[in-house]
């Protein structure tokens, strides 16, 4: 190297550095950050990098990072037997910034429930009103090239009450507290857009759920940040009139004497890849369509019907203009992909989950507040599923199909039960929510005719709770497995939802357009939205009882009658074998009367 070079190359790194925006690190930075993240710390890369260094776990927070809204999301990864499937959560999902102040870092909590305009003088009470909660305070523990290094291991160790189990879940098992040398971290992930860390958690308890002799309770939690897009979603706002949820939020900002209450739904956002196609009314595919990962963990048999399931739903969303909007795939095993987890919040997953509870739920997914759209969806299919689906289908079948005998249904006919269960689940992470106006939608005696039913299926929508079509009689030639699918209010719903208007820049601008859809359909029943009404004391509604089926109620419920005095004389015959007890009998008979 001549004289030339060792003079200038210090200034000509420093020009280097400034001109790429990195700032240089002083020799004393650079061995605090050396001590800090020693060279054999694992480390992974990502939305920022994570290190593990012994057991503590420290995050690489990029200055770019800091000030930007993250998705807080927790859910049970793993559960001691004898907890809720889900209720280890710490709770709902909340939108969490890292700031750094001085020598410290903050984690705060963000409220989007109030707003208001920036430009307006009311906004100043408006952030007076809606001071950011801290959630956790970190010191600086080194600085790297535009980032800075935390130690974040007691975040998720009893450092933060919204890192553990939730308070109802503590209070029902009398946990005394968290017992730090029986708790570790299990893994850390870092992704493109989010960070995954799960922590085995486990708390000295008066009432655990089982094992009461152990005085303990042990939860696997897989807790994901997930990077908001800086530039949220374009809003579309809430009707009552479609149904799909809402995200209502106080607004100060509008020109309203006082404050208004807005709302605007949550969706999937999806936009053409042709548009100009789009507009002529083309089906065209989406710049990115929702990939949906099925749980390796799920019986083999089952995967058809599961994926069928979530694909019916693309009929929906070809009326929004949108081909193969939904795609499916079985996810890889550790084995076949050791990076792939399910817990990556980038990825929509249905779990198959052990576990003896006989339901399925939609865990919804990651919505973002700011704009109601939903980044990830989550559904749970639960091994004891299948016997609540017999207790339906027999009730509601089993009068005039006498085939219908013991414990275990032909395969076909339990598939399709569960391909049905999949399509409603999914329609609530889509955001439909029970619909029970669908239901009572097709008049009664067209739910006998195996004509109208091919065309129309038994409901209009397949979210109303009705599950099966009790109105049909022996005779009516009525195919044995009926299809409960996607109706025309849940495609009416995804339609009015998801259609793209590139020619609107605001939600307001688009308001006449999507209120003129609603007026074409106001008329027809079939796109008429009731959510079930569940609690005795509201102003009462026949139309909006669950399980009501078919337009003239009392009729249906003579239908419905006729085929369970059927089934109940031989219902013993039916269900019970020799040598067992009579707990099947007793849950088909509780079923029949409730």
């Amino acid at each position: 190297m001549t004289d030339y070079l060792r003079r200038f190359l210090p200034l000509l790194l420093l020009g280097g550095l400034l001109l790429t925006g990195i700032p240089p690190q002083s020799a004393e930075a650079q061995d605090s950050y050396g001590q800090v993240v020693p060279p054999g710390a694992e480390t992974e890369a990502g939305l920022f990098d994570v290190h593990r260094v012994e057991d503590r776990l420290l995050f690489e927070i990029p200055d770019s990072i800091m000030g930007r809204d993250m998705l807080l999301m927790s859910r049970s990864a793993a559960s001691q037997q004898g907890l809720p499937t889900d209720g280890t959560q710490p709770g709902p999902e909340m939108v969490v910034r890292w700031e750094r102040d001085g020598d410290r870092v903050r984690l705060r909590a963000i409220s989007y429930e109030m707003d208001g305009d920036p430009d307006m003088p009311v906004y100043m009470a408006v952030e007076r009103a809606n001071l950011a909660p801290i959630l956790a305070a970190f010191s600086v523990e080194a600085e790297g090239s535009g980032s800075t290094v935390i130690d974040a291991s007691e975040l998720y160790l009893g450092g933060a009450d919204a890192f553990e189990m939730g308070a109802n879940q503590k209070r029902q098992y009398g946990v005394r507290g968290l017992d730090r040398d029986r708790s570790e971290l299990v893994s850390v992930r870092s992704f493109p857009i989010n960070v995954e860390v799960r922590a085995l958690l486990t708390y000295s308890a008066d009432n655990p759920p089982t094992q009461a002799r152990g005085q303990t309770v042990s939860a696997k939690l897989n807790h994901s940040m997930i990077l908001l897009p800086e530039e949220p979603m374009p809003r579309r706002w809430f009707d009552e009139r479609v149904g799909l949820r809402g995200i209502a939020q106080l607004d100060y900002g509008r020109d309203h004497q006082g404050v208004e209450r807005v709302e605007y739904v949550r969706r999937y956002w999806l936009e053409p890849s042709d548009v100009e196609a789009y507009q002529r009314g083309e089906l065209v595919e989406p710049v990115e369509p929702w990939i949906w990962y099925i749980d390796p963990a799920t019986p083999e048999e089952w995967i058809p019907y599961f994926k069928e399931g979530l694909l019916e739903w693309n009929e929906a969303f070809e009326q929004a203009g949108f081909r193969d909007a939904i795609q499916v795939r079985v996810a890889p095993t550790p084995e076949e992909d050791p990076d792939f987890s399910l817990e990556d919040a980038r990825y929509s997953v249905v779990r198959y989950v052990a576990t003896p509870v006989r339901s399925a739920n939609a865990g919804g997914g990651a919505w973002d507040p700011r704009s109601g759209q939903l980044l990830r969806g989550h559904i749970n299919m639960l091994h004891g599923l299948p016997e609540r689906l017999r207790w339906w289908v027999m009730s509601q079948l089993g009068g005039r199909h006498d085939d219908l005998r013991g414990d275990e249904f032909p395969q076909e006919m339990m598939g399709e039960a569960l391909r049905y269960v999949v399509s409603h689940e999914i329609a609530h992470v889509v955001g439909l929510p029970h619909n029970q106006m669908g239901n009572v939608a097709h008049p009664t005696d067209s739910l006998r005719s195996a004509s109208f039913i091919e065309e129309m299926g038994h409901a209009a929508s397949v979210v109303g709770r009705t599950r099966f079509n009790y109105v049909a009689q022996p005779g009516d030639d009525i195919p044995e497995l009926e299809r409960r699918r996607v109706g025309l209010a849940d495609k009416w719903a995804v339609e009015w939802g998801h259609t793209y208007f590139p020619e609107y820049d605001s939600p307001d601008e688009e308001w006449d357009t999507l209120n003129a859809m609603v007026m074409e359909r106001a008329q027809h029943r079939h796109f008429r939205f009731l959510e079930g009404q569940y609690i005795w004391y509201e102003e009462w509604d026949p139309q909006r009882m669950t399980e009501a089926m078919g337009d003239d109620l009392v009729l249906s419920s003579e239908y419905g009658l006729a085929n369970l005095k059927r089934v109940m004389p031989d219902l013993v015959e039916r269900v019970s074998r020799h040598g067992q007890d009579y707990s099947e009998l007793e849950a088909h008979y509780m079923q029949f009367i409730t």
